[in-house]
């Protein structure tokens, strides 16, 4: 799969999923400070699922109705940061699979998915 993680992405998660062989391009190696704009342009153009813990990214994509491969927010910051990698790998296997075309927000209660328009 390939993702766009935001510069807000944590580096842990961004490293295990590139080491579960995910194609991961992360913002704060390439373009620190670019827009949310210019990200979802990026990950169109590219074909990737942006992962982020920006709200900004679900108005762009709901309220806007700009289009995306995929969105998947993460809004996990009650968790202590040390049970945050063990959180994302344990609902992973659940994301997944929803993230194509879809906003998904992952929070200490679970997971929610809603369709993105094409």
């Amino acid at each position: 799969m390939k993702l766009l993680a935001d510069e807000n992405m944590r580096c842990d998660i961004v490293e295990w999923l590139r080491s579960t062989g995910h194609d991961v391009a992360w913002i704060i190696e390439t373009s620190p400070g670019a827009p949310d704009e210019s990200i979802l342009e990026r990950a169109n153009r590219e074909g990737r699922i942006v992962l982020s813990a920006d709200l900004d990214f679900g108005e762009l994509t709901v309220r806007r109705e700009l289009a995306a491969a995929g969105i998947l927010l993460l809004r996990i910051g009650t968790l202590p940061p040390g049970d945050v990698l063990p959180f994302f790998q344990l609902h992973w296997p659940r994301i997944e699979p929803q993230l194509a075309g879809c906003l998904v927000v992952l929070n200490a209660r679970g997971i929610r998915a809603r369709p993105l328009r094409s």
